[in-house]
């Protein structure tokens, strides 16, 4: 569950294709990842990802196609910016 409060702006570090989805890196700004485990949901951009490699700074995530497709993530490159949230 998400509040819709955005708790920092991060950065999209990586994009790359995986057929037609694509793995991201994200930039974490100020998102404290205290905690933070392999498939957690975090929100970028409103969109509730899952977190893979989660680290200090970063974490990866999978985007299919579909949401690629619908969501402002598709149109996204490596330096843009993102609103992020953790899960409650």
């Amino acid at each position: 569950m998400f509040t819709g409060i955005i708790e920092a702006i991060g950065e999209i570090r990586s994009r790359q294709s995986h057929g037609a989805d694509a793995r991201c890196v994200v930039g974490v700004g100020g998102l404290n990842m205290a905690g933070c485990r392999v498939g957690e949901s975090i929100a970028c951009n409103g969109v509730c990802l899952t977190a893979l490699q989660p680290g200090a700074d970063s974490f990866a995530v999978d985007v299919s196609v579909e949401t690629l497709a619908r969501t402002t993530l598709g149109g996204l490159r490596a330096g843009a910016a993102v609103n992020l949230e953790r899960a409650m």
